[in-house]
This record gives C-alpha cells, sequence and structure tokens, in this order.
C-alpha cells in the first residue's frame, strides 16, 4: 500500500507530544488516542477509519467507523 502511494507513515515530533498532552486532557483521551489525534491535527488529516468510538467527540476529525467482524 505504501508502495502504490495509499499509504504513508507519519511520525511523532515533540510538537505532535505536546499537542497530545493537550489534547488528551481536553477531549479524555488516552496517551495513544490522544497522540494519534494530535498527529492527524498536525499532518492537517481530517477523516480517519476507527473502531474506537472515543474519536466521535473530537470537532477536527471526521470519523469513519469500522464494523468489526470479530465481536
Amino acid at each position: 500500500m505504501i508502495e502504490a502511494g495509499m499509504l504513508e507513515v507519519v511520525t511523532a515530533n515533540w510538537e505532535i507530544l505536546r499537542l497530545a498532552a493537550q489534547i488528551a486532557s481536553q477531549y479524555n483521551l488516552l496517551p495513544n488516542d490522544a497522540i494519534i489525534a494530535a498527529s492527524c491535527k498536525h499532518y492537517n488529516i481530517n477523516q480517519i477509519l476507527s473502531f474506537d468510538s472515543d474519536f466521535k467527540n473530537i470537532e477536527f476529525l471526521s470519523i469513519v467507523m469500522a464494523k468489526n467482524d470479530l465481536q
């Protein structure tokens, strides 16, 4: 998927981690979810696919809820 240009791997940096701390506090998110949200904000990603409903309350993200066939 990376070679086909369908997926890009982004990296976290100190700016993202500082933003993640703010987002975690503001939206009551766990650290990993806050880092994901902060990375999206930093890289101007406005839509994500997720199984996690915790992202629904973040106004700068549009969530496509994935179907979990394992339940």
